[in-house]
């Protein structure tokens, strides 16, 4: 998933835990991106500010695989 998300031009930053973070940088975006993914059945934490500075905002994906 690291390597795709790269290709996409996401922001993954340098870390290689199991917890993937996309940083967005805009607390806006973060919001409305957060909202069409859960629409569309994808859940994720966001951590924003003022958990994080507004310049670190982002969203953490774990994989997991579904039982469906």
């Amino acid at each position: 998933m690291r390597d795709r998300l790269r290709v996409l031009g996401s922001d993954i930053g340098g870390g290689t835990s199991p917890i993937i973070p996309v940083f967005v940088r805009v607390s806006d975006t973060l919001l409305q991106m957060g909202k069409e993914m859960y629409d569309e059945g994808v859940f994720t934490t966001s951590p924003a500010c003022p958990v994080v500075r507004q310049s670190e905002v982002r969203f953490r994906f774990i994989l997991n695989e579904s039982a469906d």
